[in-house]
């Protein structure tokens, strides 16, 4: 085995050599079990032998982080301060990062904790770029429900994402979800969706398993969009249960020319762009409920306010601020089967949205339909008044 001695943890007197990858560190048994009854079993192991010396191999667990861990172990107060003084944020970083991944591994609670504590208040003080390694470190140890992303962190990181940082959303894409909260990367897969396939290689490096998953998501959003120009944001009516079905059909109404208006059939939209396109929809639905909207340059009439009562004009511009919502929440199904092995698509989604929000016979064939997973052309033409 050609392993090579640590420039600085092989230590003449230690009493344990420990080998991680291809670096050998000589340290002192004393230190080790201090942090953790779980390092006295592991010396106990010890069965391989380089260069005639018996050695622990540290598996899982590289020559950088096992450094890191033990400048923990040895460095002194002062040494500790001046170098989170004088050290960049991300070389600060990840030193904890790595330090917090070998004390979860060896049970040192109070060492992990302390690592975690001084990487949430680093965490603030990074700027771009922000490395994808250090961004799947970060993910890393904090896998489990006892140690949750705290919850300013996450949004540092959604920020990032819509803010279009490379580094970390191909961290939050690479870390996959097995570490990163369905969330977050659902928009980062989203984020990157829109960037194209040159973005893919080029900004993110992806391999051909995530090119794969970003088509797949391709579909699904074009499908979901499709089903929703045809299918508008679901009431929830203010008005008389007698009036429910006139609403409805002035809401679709109105929904259809909205769709169809240059503000959401922008050329420069990318066609994925989903949210950006029901972000246009509620500008042409606040236009549609002044009067107009606008169709291929031209302004259009829209009866909304004369068919609706004003509650529920209201209301239909809070149900596309649902809409948009829910399809935030809803992200990462796009892209990844759910825990049931299943891809989300259209009518699963829909039929969420619909769930609470007609009392009328008409919302509720239309619900069926979705849920049934009956979409497009059958879902619009039940929507056509009787």
């Amino acid at each position: 085995m050609a392993a090579h001695p640590d420039d600085t943890y092989f230590f003449e007197d230690g009493s344990v050599v420990l080998l991680a990858g291809e670096t050998l560190f000589k340290v002192h048994y004393t230190r080790l079990i201090e942090l953790s009854p779980a390092f006295k079993h592991l010396v106990e192991t010890i069965s391989a032998q380089v260069d005639g010396e018996p050695a622990l191999i540290v598996e899982g667990v590289s020559a950088a982080q096992l450094k890191s861990f033990l400048w923990a172990i040895y460095a002194s107060p002062e040494d500790v301060e001046d170098f989170f003084e004088s050290s960049n944020s991300v070389e600060m970083c990840m030193r904890l990062v790595n330090i917090a991944a070998v004390a979860q591994q060896y049970a040192c609670t109070r060492r992990a904790a302390w690592a975690l504590r001084k990487l949430h208040a680093a965490w603030g003080a990074l700027k771009d770029p922000v490395p994808a390694y250090l961004v799947q470190g970060l993910l890393s140890v904090h896998t489990t429900q006892t140690i949750p992303l705290p919850a300013h962190i996450h949004q540092i990181l959604l920020r990032d994402i819509e803010l279009g940082r490379p580094g970390v959303i191909g961290g939050i894409i690479y870390s996959g979800p097995r570490s990163a909260p369905r969330d977050l990367l659902g928009a980062a897969y989203y984020s990157a969706l829109l960037l194209g396939s040159n973005g893919w290689e080029e900004s993110l490096a992806l391999s051909s398993e995530h090119h794969n998953v970003l088509y797949r998501g391709y579909h699904n959003v074009a499908e979901h969009w499709r089903g929703m120009e045809g299918f508008p944001p679901p009431l929830a009516h203010a008005c008389a249960y007698d009036e429910e079905q006139r609403c409805d059909r002035a809401w679709r109404r109105a929904w259809t020319l909205c769709v169809a208006s240059d503000t959401v059939r922008d050329p420069e939209r990318a066609t994925a762009d989903i949210l950006g396109r029901l972000s246009a929809a509620r500008t042409a639905v606040q236009a549609a409920c002044n009067g107009r909207v606008t169709i291929a340059g031209q302004e259009v009439e829209v009866e909304i306010k004369g068919r609706m009562k004003e509650k529920c004009v209201e209301r239909a511009q809070e149900a596309v601020e649902r809409a948009i919502e829910f399809v935030k929440s809803q992200l990462c199904n796009f892209f990844l089967p759910t825990a049931r092995g299943e891809a989300v698509v259209v009518s699963p989604i829909l039929s969420e949205l619909t769930a609470s929000s007609s009392r009328t016979a008409a919302s509720s064939r239309t619900m069926s339909a979705f849920a049934s997973g009956r979409t497009g052309r059958v879902a619009r033409a039940m929507l056509v008044p009787r």
